[in-house]
């Protein structure tokens, strides 16, 4: 269907809720991410593969809390290419000697990539993936 949006973005932090709430071509993408002790230095925008940035956090004029947890569920369309691209204004990372940060993110219950606490970046870092159709 045409008329719809390229992505149509719902947070939740239930999955459940938001598996419900997905289309019928569509999969829940799951995101997680634990700050370091400088959560103000953290921050990650979603894009489709056309530049389109259909979330970001923290909001405008935010921060993240250092040292927590957040989660966020949203309805991504089967066969469509997709951008995380995570950033930390200090160029030091979210992990290791200020924290253990860490984040990742997983497709209809498929992980896609979990940093473990280790260091996986500096100052950004971008993962692209296609979402694959859920097995029959």
């Amino acid at each position: 269907d045409n008329s719809k949006s390229i992505v149509e973005v719902i947070e939740h932090t239930n999955k459940d809720r938001v598996q419900k709430s997905c289309g019928r071509n569509e999969r829940v993408l799951n995101f997680y991410m634990t700050t370091d002790r400088y959560g103000y230095e953290t921050s990650f925008e979603w894009l489709t593969a056309g530049g389109l940035v259909f979330a970001s956090g923290p909001s405008h004029d935010e921060n993240f809390d250092d040292l927590t947890t957040y989660t966020y569920n949203y309805c991504v369309k089967v066969g469509q290419q997709y951008k995380l691209k995570m950033k930390d204004k200090m160029g030091d990372g979210m992990c290791c000697e200020f924290g253990r940060g860490t984040y990742g993110f997983s497709v209809g219950g498929e992980t896609l990539y979990d940093s473990k606490k280790s260091r996986t970046f500096t100052r950004e870092k971008t993962h692209t993936f296609r979402v694959k159709a859920p097995p029959s």
